[in-house]
């Protein structure tokens, strides 16, 4: 038979051992629970000065498990309301963020197209030199970055 100090002993090794493991899933390997399937990357850009403004196009691809809904394009964490044209499978589509969300299907890459003459309602100054910061912010609430230089 045990004596209490055995058993408290016992107790106490196994309570320590599942607070380690529980440490292990989520700080070490990542919170499972906020895995969205979602992982959004801009895979390249381009600016080009147009003669009324600046042409700025992007490459983004959703690598995750679920299907992505771009709502918003910040830029330099202003939100902006910005007509973007998206061309997917060679057919380009209109959408006005934030109001239309794009989506980007699971292993889809689109070509997203804006002209910073179209920024509506906020006071974004585009010139050269200027360090620029595009947010893509997902209707899961997940942010994904570029930075860019405007040449």
């Amino acid at each position: 038979m045990l004596s209490d100090g055995e058993v408290i002993g016992i107790a106490v090794l196994i309570a320590v051992t599942m607070v380690v493991s529980i440490a292990y899933v989520f700080w070490i390997q990542g919170n499972p629970f906020m895995d969205t399937g979602i992982d959004i990357v801009v895979i390249a850009h381009s600016v080009n000065y147009t003669g009324d403004g600046w042409r700025i196009w992007l490459l983004i691809g959703n690598h995750g498990s679920r299907t992505a809904d771009i709502e918003y394009l910040l830029l330099n964490n202003r939100v902006c309301n910005i007509d973007v044209n998206v061309t997917r499978n060679r057919v380009i589509e209109h959408y006005t963020l934030p109001g239309q969300p794009v989506p980007i299907e699971p292993g889809e890459s689109i070509e997203m197209v804006f002209h910073t003459a179209n920024i509506k309602g906020c006071d974004i100054t585009v010139s050269p030199g200027l360090h620029l910061r595009l947010t893509l912010r997902t209707s899961q609430g997940r942010d994904y970055y570029r930075e860019i230089i405007i040449p």
